[in-house]
């Protein structure tokens, strides 16, 4: 980069950050979710769009205070397991 300037063999993509939240326990209205993003992001220009690493699963921070031995908890990790199948 010089004077500001990118070189003249590199390409400048705009990349566009989700921050949003997926559909816990929903796989496909998450999808669904995440390709209304997509489609917004690109058409604001984005060539890229980038998703936190479990933002399909999503991440259920209460099933670490949830035990597993009660029936709500047990329901509750089988099908957080069954909706972060990809």
């Amino acid at each position: 980069m010089k004077d500001g300037q990118p070189a003249a063999n590199l390409k400048q993509v705009r990349v566009a950050i989700a921050q949003s939240a997926p559909v816990y326990l929903d796989k496909q209205a998450s999808l669904a979710k995440a390709l209304d993003l997509i489609e917004l992001a690109a058409k604001r220009g984005a060539r890229l769009v980038a998703f936190g690493e479990t933002w399909l699963p999503g991440y259920p921070a209460w099933l670490d205070v949830v035990s597993g031995r009660s029936a709500v908890g047990k329901r509750s990790r089988e099908k957080c397991l069954r909706q972060a199948q990809v």
